[in-house]
C-alpha cells in the first residue's frame, strides 16, 4: 500500500489537506471521505485503519481535512 499525505486542495493550506491511500496494483474504484464534525471541521486521521482495509482490497481511499 501507498500512501500520500498533505496534498493541499485548497486556499487554506494547513487546514485543506488529503491523504491518498493506494494499492500496489491497479486501481478500479475511489473512496472520498470527508470525517464527520457538524460540517465545520474534519480529521482526516480518524479513518487510517478503514483505509488501509480498502486499500489492500484495490480501492483507493481518499480522506480530506476541511474547514468551513
Amino acid at each position: 500500500m501507498k500512501k500520500t499525505e498533505n496534498i493541499v486542495y485548497g486556499e487554506l493550506s494547513d487546514v485543506h489537506t488529503l491523504d491518498v491511500y493506494l494499492h500496489d496494483c491497479a486501481v478500479s474504484s475511489a473512496f472520498l471521505y470527508f470525517h464527520g464534525g457538524g460540517l465545520e471541521k474534519g480529521d482526516k486521521s480518524c479513518a487510517e485503519v478503514f483505509a488501509e482495509y480498502l486499500a489492500e482490497r484495490g480501492i483507493a481511499f481518499v480522506s480530506a481535512d476541511y474547514l468551513l
